[in-house]
Parts: C-alpha cells; sequence; structure tokens
C-alpha cells in the first residue's frame, strides 16, 4: 500500500529519473518501499545540490552574462531575480553578491546608468546599508 502511495504521490519528472532504477528496489518482482523512498530522496538531494551550485556560478559570472545579453538591463535584472530565487529556495546564499552585481553594472553601456551605479557602490563601500532588493 505505502509503495502505491509514493508511486502515485510523485510527479511524473520525479518518476523519470527513478524509472531505469527499479531493480534497486524491487526483490523477486516485489516493489520494497524503503529502498524506493531512499532512491528518490537520494535523486532530489542530489538535484537539488547541483541546482544550487549552478545558480551560485550564474551569480558569479553575471558580468558575463550583462555583455551577452548587449547590456539589456530588463533582460539582466530578470537573470537576477531567477538567480537570487533559486539560491534562496534551496536554503543557500551567495558571497559577495552585491559585488557580483557592481562587477556586472559596470560594463553597461549605458552611461547615465554606470553613473548612478558608481554612485551606489561608492555609497556601499562607506558604509550604507545596501541589498541585492534596493540596488
Amino acid at each position: 500500500m505505502i509503495v502505491k502511495l509514493i508511486t502515485e504521490s510523485i510527479s511524473p519528472k520525479v518518476r523519470q529519473k527513478t524509472g531505469n532504477n527499479d531493480a534497486v528496489f524491487t526483490v523477486h518482482g516485489i516493489r520494497i518501499r524503503t529502498p524506493m523512498f531512499k532512491l528518490i530522496m537520494n535523486k532530489m538531494m542530489i538535484d537539488t545540490q547541483t541546482k544550487a551550485a549552478a545558480f551560485r556560478r550564474d551569480s558569479s559570472n553575471l558580468d558575463m552574462f550583462m555583455a551577452a545579453c548587449n547590456s539589456n538591463i530588463k533582460l539582466f535584472n530578470k537573470r537576477v531575480n531567477n538567480t537570487v530565487e533559486g539560491v534562496s529556495a534551496r536554503d543557500e546564499r551567495v558571497d559577495d553578491d552585491t559585488t557580483h552585481l557592481f562587477k556586472s553594472y559596470k560594463i553597461v553601456s549605458d552611461i547615465k546608468l554606470g553613473a548612478y551605479i558608481k554612485l551606489q557602490e561608492t555609497k556601499c563601500m562607506q558604509g550604507s546599508d545596501l541589498t541585492i532588493d534596493s540596488s
């Protein structure tokens, strides 16, 4: 009964990730709940850790994305928000997030925005409390 409950409660994506591993939780044709549950948890944990690492890597490479998107600020900000949300959703954090942002915004082609970013960075260096949300 528990195996049926587990099988019916997982999403198609999870079912796909665990589907090729039936031998891990099947003994003499009977599906065993404990190894099945362990397999699901291992697959999801690895996925979560991999995604968190990818989001942290994205955060440190925002300057390259700014260059690649030709200073499209709306597209860039969307990428930043997705990265921040992705890291937060996995109870992770990115060190030096404002440093990565300043580094990225400094290469914008808009002169006025560049001047504004320099001013914000100066304020931050002088001790002003600046976060991703306020920058």
